[in-house]
């Protein structure tokens, strides 16, 4: 996507697509759909320290 980067829930993979929950503020969310094509790489969050 051109640089640019997002961090969120991975809902669904289907048909190609990505389905992602993202934070905008305070309490709103949106549900944002990704080509998987335009999708360089997904790494996950890594675990918390105890």
């Amino acid at each position: 996507m051109g640089g640019t980067a997002t961090s969120g829930l991975l809902c669904v993979v289907s048909d190609g697509r990505l389905l992602v929950i993202e934070y905008l503020y305070q309490r709103q969310f949106a549900l944002k759909k990704y080509e998987m094509n335009t999708i360089q790489d997904i790494n996950g969050f890594p675990p918390c320290q105890s």
